[in-house]
């Protein structure tokens, strides 16, 4: 039994290997690709943060979209710079502190990654394909145990810190 888990955990990890080496020509979707792309960047890397953007509750800060893809800090900043090039996201001084930027999808930058939806879960459906279904299931569940320990590991949500209120106007002496 605990060389069968075994090599069900090399399976697993080998084909989450393979998973992330697959050529962004092949898991981004062509409708994406014409859009994006800065020097230094794949189009599957600005396509990441577009859709971490779109995806956030929130807009996002730079350091939480590098934490939801587990990218540096450094390659968030050269894909936003790409994204805003192309006018997909725009970075917007938080209303309730004006340390804080946040990263914003544009109309363009919304209906670029809307309109990318079905190809990409087209994409993902095709090559997913080449597995039958107990392998499906398999992968499914293997994959579904990686996420709980991602979340176990990163232990409960933080609190966000709160802006401290705006001080009181001194009155003007009479």
């Amino acid at each position: 039994m605990v060389a069968t888990e075994r090599r069900d955990a090399s399976q697993v990890a080998q084909a989450i290997t393979m998973a992330t080496a697959v050529p962004s020509s092949v898991s981004t979707p062509r409708s994406v690709m014409s859009s994006v792309g800065s020097p230094g960047c794949t189009p599957r890397d600005e396509f990441d943060v577009l859709s971490a953007v779109r995806r956030a509750a929130e807009p996002p800060t730079p350091s939480q979209l590098a934490k939801s893809i587990a990218a540096s800090n450094a390659s968030i900043t050269k894909r936003v710079v790409g994204l805003e090039a192309a006018g997909l996201v725009l970075r917007e001084r938080s209303t309730s502190d004006r340390r804080v930027v946040n990263m914003v999808a544009t109309p363009e930058g919304r209906a670029s990654i809307d309109g990318a939806l079905p190809d990409q879960l087209s994409l993902e459906r095709e090559l997913v394909g080449v597995l039958g279904a107990p392998e499906r299931q398999e992968l499914e569940g293997a994959l579904r145990r990686v996420l709980l320990e991602c979340d176990r590991r990163a232990g409960p949500a933080q609190p966000q810190p709160q802006p401290l209120p705006e001080p009181e106007p001194e009155p003007e002496p009479l």
